[in-house]
This record gives C-alpha cells, sequence and structure tokens, in this order.
C-alpha cells in the first residue's frame, strides 16, 4: 500500500517553516518551533482521494477501516480536514 503522505514536491504549499525562537534563559522554559498551516476542508470521497492522490475506492476502505482521521457531517457525507490529517501522522 502506498503512502497516506500526499505527494508535496514540486508543488506551492501552505505550510509555512518559522525559524526557531532563541530559547529563554532559565530552566524548564523550552519553546517549541512554530509551524503555520491553513485548515483546508475535503467533503466527500473524490475530495478526499484527491488530496491524498489515492483511488476513491482505497479511500472508502481506509475510512472504514478508520485509518484516515475523517468524520461525518450531517448528511453523512465524509470529512477530512489537512490538519487532522497531518496531526495523524505524528501519532
Amino acid at each position: 500500500m502506498g503512502s497516506l503522505l500526499p505527494n508535496l514536491a514540486g508543488q506551492d504549499t501552505a505550510i509555512t517553516f518559522l525559524r526557531e525562537p532563541e530559547m529563554p534563559q532559565g530552566e524548564g522554559s523550552a519553546v517549541q518551533p512554530t509551524i503555520t498551516v491553513p485548515i483546508e476542508f475535503y467533503r466527500g470521497v473524490k475530495a478526499i482521494a484527491n488530496f491524498l492522490e489515492m483511488h476513491p475506492q482505497t479511500v472508502k476502505k481506509l475510512l472504514r477501516e478508520g485509518k484516515i482521521p475523517a468524520k461525518k457531517d450531517e448528511t453523512g457525507r465524509w470529512v477530512l480536514t489537512n490538519l487532522d490529517y497531518y496531526q495523524s501522522l505524528q501519532g
């Protein structure tokens, strides 16, 4: 099975990496670097499949298995945010 991470090579992305702030002086006061990512919503299996660069049938299977962190809206359509997806890759 291919990677669940979309291929971003050669594309303009909305991810901004800021330089790590200087660490404050003193014990226990470490600062984490900041990443700014605009939230995008993908509604429906086709939109999610386009975002993940996967076949819609594969996406349906992964959604049923709970391997994609999408939720159903009030109309029963699957909805995925890029933020939920990227956070799921970290855990």
